[in-house]
């Protein structure tokens, strides 16, 4: 699906937001998304103007026709995180493993924290 469509299901209350949880490391944070039922293949992350979007499209789910009980949200998943400049845009990553989305976005070098030597005079 593109950005268009996407922008559009979403507007229009077709998408699910996923669950998150997000960390902060010392080079990095880390973004995981829940996302069920959706591959690697059908997982899409990007990045323009500040904004990062995640959208996943679940596969179509066949266990037969009679449906007992039906608790699991499904439906494609989407959600957007504002960006501040604290971030290295150029060496996000993402990975897909059991649902769980994992965006890496590691912090510029000059916001780590660092040590400062102390000469001697």
């Amino acid at each position: 699906m593109d950005k268009e469509q996407i922008k559009h299901e979403w507007e229009k209350g077709g998408l699910v937001a996923p669950e998150v949880d997000i960390y902060e490391q010392e080079d990095a944070f880390i973004i995981l998304l829940n996302m069920p039922g959706v591959t690697r293949e059908k997982a899409q992350v990007s990045f323009a103007n500040g904004l990062l979007e995640v959208y996943g499209a679940v596969a179509e789910r066949s266990y037969g026709d009679k449906c007992i009980l039906d608790e699991i949200e499904h439906g494609n998943f989407y959600r957007e995180f504002k960006v501040g400049d604290a971030v290295d845009i150029t060496k996000i990553s993402a990975k897909m493993e059991h649902g769980i989305l994992t965006v890496t976005l590691p912090k510029h070098e000059r916001i780590k924290p660092r040590q400062i030597p102390v000469e001697v005079v």
